[in-house]
């Protein structure tokens, strides 16, 4: 009996579908028939031969051309979206960079894959539109999202606001011995820093669970493993995981994916693939970084049609003199911080150290506002109690923040902790004489009744910024509740709003006289300064990551300049990112007579001979600024500011600094970032245009429409671009599928009642099914100009592993044997929709004519080579491609 089952011939299942005979074993025992992507061995009587494609057509046994084609428009949605996620149900529209990120991550088996994009280009988009390409092929079931703790909400809500992706967030109080969490569980965002510490078994719970088939993590770079302080507990977490076989598929993303040492970056990738080796040179294992690393350049990321999307913000400085209150205070200060750097000299070890930044927190606080510094010193006049415990802890808190250039860094926090130094460590004296010093500050202080800074800001947003609504960054609460209480007086109280680390503003002036605390959530400000309800924002470091800000803004005024320039970057980038329409205006104010301003002044003309360095080995212009920035340990930025008043003469400033930045940006870092950036694979649209899917959600309706009508004449109606059918009732065994609609949308710009039609909704995704199991291979079709032969291109592992489904391919034979075209799966879907209604509800069942059928099949070779040739111009290039006729469309 298994004689009838030719090898490569197609056979069909009940329950599994359609196959290929690969191999029949002796006697009875079986016949090896692959099904999509499984293998299975089939007893012969549950298989049922069919008909080679050329046979069925020459003896008139076609499927109904209806049946055929909404099979095959469905095979081409398939194939399409599980290359390229193009047809989720996002509600945003796609960009290629982004559908190319999701081709890039869907083509490795198993995927192990580093995205390093510039700031703001969407990652969470990427990682949504891919996560929607695994989910709807059924391939991935359990998906494991690892952020840090603050980003894990945002998460869930954007890939649930944009893509419908359910996803629960871990919280350790349901995650107790006996309670079973990781079984209850499919979809998962957690935060690493909680899962890695091991309280009570969480860590041997988790790594006793199921498998995880996608682990995405955000921030990867927090993964950190120092050659001499070891591995961080996230490290050991991914590690644990990897040796348990816990996970399939992983995903990592980062902005700054080396962070200055060679081992750190190689200890990272060695995640992702075992043949990267910390031990071994870096320059060595650089032809690896192709198959494991991409990166999207912001500056040449484009539209759908080529169009750049980004272009370098416009950035201008604003100077401004001190009044002669704020003169006298600055100069008095500054004596005061001299002096106490001398003290701090003369001092033992550990005391001078202490000392040392007390001064450092006083400089950063009074370079932010007068205000933020007056608070400050009055609450350290104000502490009464030793508190020597306390001090203690935070120096080593602080210390610590700022050696550690792979901590989980909270800016808020930092800030908080600069302000309490000042005011906590009471009894280290700062001078000889601190207390009466302390006092005559405090007296100076409050002669300046008017800050020249708010002013100047104020004046400015009159004059060149009447009409815009404004981001304003700074980074102590007492500066942002000046600025706040300022804007309030002119503008009025309901014109701005707030977000910080605290979500609260304590002791407010209200233009009415009031004095009140408020209290102001961050999702709630971005919201509403998104939408316009509100003119000014002003945030502290608490907005610098994870979230956008750009549906309504493209002003930004910098009220202290943070002495990190990594954190000015990520100011920018709430604005300068995916979705900002207009050029990014970026305003900053400074004294020149300051010593930071001076600082600056030196440390931008370093930033511009860095990335000058660069535009003279890169091909295209490329923001590197931030990778160079991720590989500078932020405590130099800490120590340069800080130590700069005591080096305040011109020449001796001069050849301090160059001393004192000699490691930034240096021809080592230059190179190092060099080699990594050209051993990558990158998005090129030229490169890409010629494969990328020119399609979108406008391109189902025609299947749709042909998947209604094949149950029972069901009718999609429409008005207004709004779509409304009966569902069939085959479809409602599906829960989640309701009895009809009248609200469908064939459009990612959809109004809030309304519902995206597409690979993930439940209705569709019914439709889907019920066309790709459908019987129909052949069909004679009216008004087709001439016969369309359908491919299935599978690779075949030379390791012996089996094949995988690579994608669906379509070629146009005239009856002469002539090709007239060869088309990918999204093109085949383009050709298939162009048949008119009319043709596929006639019933058309005759023999076509068998010599015409020769023809064509005298060229199936050349066909063959030429969708091979095809395959090899898209992004794969498998290593031994087998080619299947899956169906014929033939014209009458």
């Amino acid at each position: 009996m298994t004689d009838s089952f030719p090898i490569n011939s197609k056979v069909r299942h009940s329950k599994l579908g359609t196959g290929i005979v690969l191999a029949v074993l002796p006697g009875e025992a079986g016949v090896i028939v692959r099904f999509g992507n499984d293998i299975e061995n089939c007893p012969p009587t549950t298989l049922v031969g069919i008909l080679d494609p050329f046979d069925e057509l020459a003896q008139g046994k076609s499927a109904s051309a209806l049946k055929t084609v909404v099979h095959f428009q469905a095979t081409c949605i398939k194939s399409a979206n599980d290359k390229w996620g193009v047809f989720n149900c996002s509600k945003i529209d796609l960009l290629p960079h982004q559908l190319w990120v999701c081709r890039e991550a869907r083509k490795r088996k198993p995927c192990r894959l580093m995205v390093a994009d510039d700031v703001g280009l969407g990652k969470t988009i990427e990682a949504g539109i891919t996560l929607a390409s695994y989910l709807a092929d059924n391939s991935h079931c359990r998906i494991l999202v690892l952020t840090p703790a603050a980003l894990k909400y945002q998460w869930q809500e954007r890939l649930g606001g944009m893509f419908d992706i359910n996803m629960s967030v871990y919280e350790s109080v349901n995650d107790k011995d006996g309670q079973a969490y990781w079984k209850t569980v499919q979809n998962v965002i957690a935060s690493y820093n909680t899962l890695s510490l091991d309280h009570k078994g969480r860590i041997q719970r988790l790594l006793a669970a199921e498998p995880w088939d996608l682990v995405i993590v955000d921030e990867a770079h927090h993964l950190n493993y120092d050659e001499h302080q070891g591995k961080t507990l996230g490290y050991e977490l991914i590690e644990n995981m990897l040796k348990k076989n816990r996970i399939k598929d992983m995903i990592f993303f980062t902005g700054t994916p080396h962070r200055g040492k060679n081992f750190g970056f190689l200890a990272l990738m060695h995640l992702l693939c075992p043949k990267f080796n910390p031990q071994i040179p870096q320059y060595e294992q650089l032809d690896l970084l192709r198959d494991y690393m991409i990166r999207n350049n912001k500056y040449t990321i484009t539209d759908l049609h080529g169009q750049r999307l980004f272009q370098p913000p416009e950035v201008s400085s604003r100077t401004y003199s001190y009044s002669p209150a704020e003169t006298i205070f600055y100069e008095r200060l500054t004596a005061f911080i001299k002096e106490g750097f001398l003290y701090a000299d003369s001092q033992s070890l550990s005391v001078g150290r202490s000392v040392s930044l007390v001064l450092i927190c006083m400089q950063k606080l009074a370079s932010s506002s007068v205000a933020a510094i007056k608070g400050a010193i009055s609450r350290r006049l104000g502490m009464q109690e030793t508190n020597m415990s306390r001090a203690a802890e935070l120096q080593r808190i602080y210390e610590d923040f700022m050696a550690d250039n792979n901590a989980s860094r909270n800016e808020d926090e930092i800030a908080r902790l600069e302000a309490q130094m000042v005011e906590v460590t009471h009894e280290i004296r700062l001078i000889e004489n601190e207390t009466p010093a302390l006092k005559e500050l405090l007296k100076l202080a409050d002669d300046v009744t008017s800050e020249t800074k708010i002013d100047t800001i104020l004046h400015d947003i009159r004059e060149h910024f009447s009409d815009n609504l404004i981001l304003f960054f700074t980074e102590y609460k007492a500066t942002q509740r000046l600025l706040l209480e300022s804007l309030m007086r002119e503008y009025g109280a309901d014109s701005v709003t707030f977000i910080n680390g605290d979500s609260a503003l304590a002791n407010v002036a209200f233009p009415d006289g009031s004095i009140r605390n408020i209290q102001s959530d961050r999702v709630q400000a971005a919201r509403r300064f998104n939408n316009a309800e509100v003119r000014f924002l002003i945030a502290t470091e608490a907005a610098g990551e994870g979230i956008d800000l750009q549906e309504n803004c493209h002003v930004m005024f910098h009220v202290d300049l943070p002495w990190n320039p990594m954190r000015l970057h990520q100011r920018v980038g709430r604005l300068n990112r995916y979705g900002q329409k207009e050029k990014v205006i970026v305003h900053s104010f400074r004294n020149p007579d300051t010593v930071e301003s001076r600082i600056w002044d030196k440390l931008n003309l370093k930033i511009s001979q860095i990335n000058e360095a660069f535009g003279a080995v890169m091909e295209e212009h490329e923001d590197m600024f931030m990778l160079v920035l991720g590989m500078t340990p932020p405590g130099l930025f800490n120590n340069l500011f800080g130590a700069a008043q005591a080096n305040l003469g011109k020449d001796s400033l001069n050849s301090w600094f160059d001393k004192a930045t000699a490691r930034f940006g240096e021809k080592d870092v230059i190179e190092t970032v060099r080699e990594i950036m050209g051993n990558i694979s990158r998005f090129d649209y030229h490169e890409t245009s010629r494969i990328l899917p020119q399609v979108d959600l406008p391109d189902l309706k025609r299947f749709f429409q042909n998947i209604l009508e094949y149950n029972n004449h069901k009718r999609l109606m429409s008005k207004d671009g709004v779509y409304r059918f009966n569902t069939p009732e085959k479809w409602l065994e599906d829960y989640k599928v309701e009895d009809s609609y009248d609200n469908f949308v064939f459009s990612r710009n959809a109004e809030k009642n309304q519902c995206i039609v597409g690979v993930g909704n439940a209705a569709f995704n019914q439709g889907l099914q019920q066309a790709l199991q459908l019987n129909a291979q052949t069909a004679v079709v009216p008004n087709l100009p001439y016969a369309l032969l359908i491919y299935s291109a599978r690779e075949q592992h030379t390791d012996g592993t089996g094949e995988k489904l690579l994608a669906y391919y379509g070629c146009g034979v005239d009856n002469n044997g002539e090709i007239k075209e060869v088309l990918t799966d999204w093109q085949l879907l383009r050709a298939l929709n162009e048949i008119p209604f009319s043709a596929l509800t006639s019933q058309v069942f005759q023999a076509a004519s068998r010599k015409c059928l020769d023809s064509i099949k005298a060229v199936e070779q050349v066909i063959q080579a030429r969708i091979i040739e095809l395959m090899s111009q898209e992004i794969y290039r498998p290593e031994t491609p087998v080619l299947t006729l899956e169906g014929i469309l033939m014209p009458v």
